[in-house]
Parts: structure tokens; sequence; C-alpha cells
């Protein structure tokens, strides 16, 4: 449902689409949530994925961004396209976020503590 509202939402300009699109949004990441809380396996990978949360937090802004201007410059601007990029990025942006957290603390680790704050 979430998926379809997004493509209905790509085609269409009308406010109250828009908002329940994000209304729907909101009920869908909560029940994700709960999903992932309820998985012990699923829990575990999200706990090991939280040491890196900081990095996530001061890299992914620049990164997305950057990421997104480049997409708009190379791919098209079909609705489709748009919907992978919106689906696909963060996902990109968070696991390279984390691989560089990862990289700088094995290889640099007083240069990822001044990064981070020490966190």
């Amino acid at each position: 449902i979430y998926l379809v509202c997004a493509a209905i939402t790509l085609f269409t300009e009308i406010e109250i689409i828009d908002t329940l699109f994000i209304f729907v949004g909101i009920l869908y990441w909560i029940r994700v949530s709960k999903w992932i809380y309820d998985s012990e396996k699923i829990r575990s990978i999200f706990l090991k994925l939280s040491e890196w949360t900081f990095i996530i937090y001061a890299a992914h802004e620049l990164t997305l961004r950057s990421l997104q201007k480049l997409c708009q410059k190379l791919l098209p601007t079909q609705p489709l396209w748009i919907l992978a990029e919106y689906l696909f990025l963060p996902i990109l942006v968070i696991g390279g976020c984390c691989l560089v957290g990862m990289v700088m603390k094995k290889l640099f680790p007083k240069l990822y503590a001044f990064a981070t704050g020490a966190r």
C-alpha cells in the first residue's frame, strides 16, 4: 500500500493526496518498527548498526543531497526513476556512512573519535 501511495503521489499534484501519503507513511513505518522489534534476528542487526548512528547523523545529509543532485543530472526524471531514488538512496547512504565509520574507526581511531565526539 505504501509503494502504491508513493507512486500515486508522484503522478499527481493534489495536496490532499500528499497529506494522505504522509499519514500512510507514518503508519507504515510504525508497523515496520514493530516488526523489527518483534524479530530478534533483525533487532540484533539494528542493535549492531546502532553503534554507527552518530556517523550516520553527521554525514548523511551532505552525502544524500549530493547523490540526489547527481541522480537528477544523470538519470531520467520520470516518476519511476524518482521513486527508485527515493527508496534506494537512503539505504545506500546509510550503508556508506556505516562503512566509512567502520573503516575510519579501524584505520584511524583517533580521527574517528575526534570526528564523532568520541560517541
